[in-house]
C-alpha cells in the first residue's frame, strides 16, 4: 500500500519529495548534517560541540545547537549516517588476564554450577546455612 501511495503521488505530478509536516521544524536539517559530516570525517573537528559552534558560525543554524542535537542529527539514516559513542572504547584483555580466565575455566570445568548463584562480584553457594533457613531448601 505504501508503494502504491508513492506511485499515485508521482503520477499525479506531486513528485517524490516529502510534503511539509506539522510540528516544529528540525534545526539539524539534512543540509546542516551533510555540511557537519565532512569536518568530522576528515578529522578537522572532533566533537559535536565543535561542529555545533562551526555550523552556527557559518550561518547554517539560527543558534548554537546542543551536542545531543548534533549527535542525533548525524545518527539519523541517510548519506551522512555516523555511529557515535559517549565514552572511549573499552580496552582489550591483557595476556595475564586471559591466562587467569583460562586457568579458572580449566580448574572449574567439571564443577556442578547448578548449585551456585553468580553475581557481578561474588559467588554464593546455595548450601549456605542462612539460605537454607530462608528458603527451606536442603
Amino acid at each position: 500500500m505504501t508503494v502504491l501511495h508513492w506511485i499515485r503521488r508521482f503520477n499525479d505530478g506531486d513528485g517524490l519529495h516529502e510534503r511539509q509536516k506539522n510540528g516544529r521544524p528540525l534545526l539539524m536539517t539534512y543540509d546542516v548534517a551533510t555540511t557537519a559530516f565532512s569536518p568530522l570525517s576528515s578529522g578537522k573537528r572532533s566533537t559535536a560541540d565543535e561542529v555545533a559552534t562551526a555550523s552556527h558560525g557559518r550561518g547554517l543554524t539560527p543558534r548554537v545547537l546542543s551536542r545531543v542535537t548534533v549527535a542525533r542529527g548525524l545518527g539519523r539514516p541517510g548519506a551522512c549516517h555516523m555511529e557515535y559513542s559517549r565514552k572511549a572504547p573499552s580496552k582489550e584483555l591483557t595476556a595475564a588476564n586471559k591466562d587467569h580466565r583460562l586457568a579458572f575455566a580449566k580448574a572449574n570445568l567439571h564443577r556442578d554450577w547448578r548449585t551456585f548463584l553468580s553475581t557481578d562480584c561474588c559467588r554464593f553457594p546455595f548450601k549456605h546455612p542462612l539460605f537454607e533457613l530462608a528458603s527451606g531448601w536442603r
